[in-house]
This record gives C-alpha cells, structure tokens and sequence, in this order.
C-alpha cells in the first residue's frame, strides 16, 4: 500500500450528522431479541427476524438503527482521521481485557502521550500505571518539563512532584528542584511519593548548612541509595567552624582577620597559633595566610620568623615559610603561603606563627593573621 491509496474523501461530520430524533438511535450494547422485536444491537447486529419475510413473522430492519450505527463508527472514524488519540478509560479497558501492546493514549495532562509496552494493560497511565511509557515531545525535552519540579516541602525534607510521575526510584535517574529553603543541615527528599531518600553531596558527604539557598536549581542524581547534588550551588559559606569565639566568622574566598589563641606582645616571643577551624565537609581546599611581624632590638638587625599552616596540628608539606630581615630596629617583615589541602569532614586547621628570640630583642608582635579558605571540590 502506498502513501497515494489514502481516500480522497474523509468523514468532516458523522452519518446522519442532522438526522431527527426519530430517524435515529444509538445502538446499545446488549441484545434486544425478546425486548424490541428486529431492534439491532453491538452483540448480535440485526437480529434474526430481520433476515425472514415479513409473511414469516419476520421483522423489517429500524432504519434508526442503520443511522445510529453508521453514526457511532463514522464519529470514531472523524476522530482518527483529525489524528485524534483517546485518553485512558476504565470500562472500556475492563471490556476488552486491557489495551494492547503498542496502543498510543493521549494524557490527562497536555502533551503527554503513552504507549503501552505490554498486552492486556488495564493499568491508568495517568496515575503512574505499570505497562505504559511516556512518548517524549521534543518542546517538553528541550524544556525539561518531564524532568523538573519545585520544591514544596521543608528547610531539611523536600518534596517534588514530577509530571509524568516516575513509578519507582532508579539508579541513575536525574532530575532538577528548584529549592524552597536554604540548606540548613541534614536534609531528605521524597519524589512523588515513592519514598524519602537521604541527600547528599558529589562526594556522599551530608548537606550542611549553606549548602544551597532558597531559589537554587539543583540538578539530583539517584545513585542507588541516596540523592546526590551534582549541580547548583555546591559550595557552602560555612563549609568549617571555629571553636574559639574570639575568631571572626570566616566566608569562602573572602580573607578574614583572625586572632590567635594567645595574642602576641611585648618581650613574647615563641609559637602562636590561632582558633582551630574544624571542616565540616570533606574536599579540597585553598588556604592562604598572610601575616606581618614585627620585632624591636638593640644590637645588629637580623631577625626571623616562621608562619606554617598546620592540618591536625602538623605542618602542611610546603605552608613553612622563614623570613629574614637585615633591617635596623624596629623591624616589620611580611610572610604569605597558600597550600591546596584535602581535609575530611573532622579535620582540624591552624595557622602557626613563630618568632625567634635572642639577646638583645626587647620586644615582638604578631596578634593576628589574615586568612583565606577557598573551597575547590
């Protein structure tokens, strides 16, 4: 058969479209033998006693039911030639045992289609049935609408309802929550309902506050147990704590003031150090410290000093930097390192300072260093 053969003419209106209500009826279901002599119906078409002469106790066929059936299948037939689908219904499906395998039924939702992947499908598509497949429309692919909700629910459980709705959780399924709340610890999600799920970063590591901000779009993959982030804002502004209350709040890639433990004075001289910043998410980092010491003295200049940054109070392999000044008294010399550090969730950070004492130095000072900690992964 070739695309040609299609028929010139097409149903524009149903078989006694206009018929009077006289001139036609719908033809019911069930037979009318024994409840309207020659009436036709679905289960037995025109009856037997159309089939005998009329001198035979047979029964002329209604000329209503010849317009209602033609009726009834030319409105089907203007439906499919307008390319028309029909949408899920129960006792049509209960009727015939379910749709087949191939069977295309347009959504309750607009744009949606479904094709049903196996036979006797009696499932509802539209509630997420089993045995059917969404047929994806390249404006809702491009527009990602299969794939992204916003979130309903809380700061720490969020809530999202995609549209089709997915009918279980599988690995590697990805989708988008436009959030509704900051990040404000340990969070979880539930996808239409199919159940809460842990969320956690890239890496498996739990969400800490920061973590993302109200109005984020986080891109979410299923990795089999949890959710992990792989998208939007990663990066938080309270990836560490200090535990010493004189320490400024420290911001990603913002350098920041920070006081030592024990401050620097007249005539001190040894080790200082500052608060201890405990990383609460594991990744790498950038630490830089800057400091600038100085040293009053009597007798031929020639000071030193050491500033390192120490992980779990040793030294960060290249964070040792020793100064050294010829100058006369009073003396300032500046010190600056930056190392790239992978710390876990626990580990502890501390810029270390130290100036050396020796006869005839009168006086030292270095209360505080500027710090840096920039997030990389």
């Amino acid at each position: 058969m070739k695309a040609s053969d299609i028929p010139s003419e097409t149903f524009p209106i149903p078989f006694a479209d206009s018929a009077g209500g006289g001139y036609i009826r719908q033809v019911p279901v069930a037979s009318q033998i024994g409840i309207t002599n020659g009436a036709a119906s679905l289960t037995d078409g025109f009856p037997p006693l159309n089939f005998l002469p009329v001198g035979s106790g047979g029964v002329p066929p209604f000329g209503q039911d010849m317009n209602g059936i033609l009726n009834q299948v030319t409105q089907w037939t203007r439906w499919q030639n307008a390319g028309g689908l029909a949408q899920y219904d129960s006792a049509f499906s209960t009727a015939i045992g379910g749709y087949p395998k191939g069977t295309l039924l347009a959504g309750t939702a607009a744009g949606v289609v479904y094709l049903s992947i196996v036979d006797d499908n009696t499932s509802n598509p539209n509630s997420a049935g089993a045995g059917w497949l969404v047929i994806g429309t390249s404006s809702a692919i491009l527009n990602n609408s299969y794939t992204y909700a916003p979130d309903t629910g809380t700061a720490t459980a969020l809530v999202a309802t995609l549209a089709p709705a997915p009918t279980a959780y599988v690995t590697g399924m990805e989708f988008v929550v436009k959030t509704a709340n900051a990040a404000v610890g340990a969070a979880t999600i539930n996808l239409n309902g199919l159940g809460v799920k842990t969320i956690v970063d890239q890496s498996g590591s739990p969400i800490i506050p920061g973590f993302w901000q109200a109005g984020d779009f986080l891109t979410m993959l299923y990795d089999g147990t949890s959710v992990r982030v792989i998208g939007g804002n990663t990066i938080s502004a309270t990836l560490f704590s200090s535990t010493n209350g004189n320490t400024q709040s420290l911001a990603n890639n913002n350098p920041t003031t920070v006081l030592f433990a024990t401050a620097g004075g007249s005539t001190s001289f040894g080790t200082y150090t500052t608060s201890v910043f405990t990383f609460t998410r594991a990744g790498v980092y950038a630490i830089s410290a800057a400091i600038v010491e100085g040293l009053t003295f009597t007798g031929s200049p020639g000071t030193s000093g050491i500033l390192e940054t120490r992980k779990n109070a040793s030294a960060i392999i290249g964070s040792h930097i020793t100064s050294q000044s010829n100058q006369a008294s009073p003396v300032s010399f500046p010190m600056s390192s930056t190392v790239i550090a992978s710390v876990v969730a626990g580990d502890l950070i501390t810029i270390a300072t130290t100036i050396s004492a020796a006869t005839g130095f009168t006086a030292a000072s270095a209360t505080s260093v500027s710090l840096s900690i920039t997030p990389i992964s």
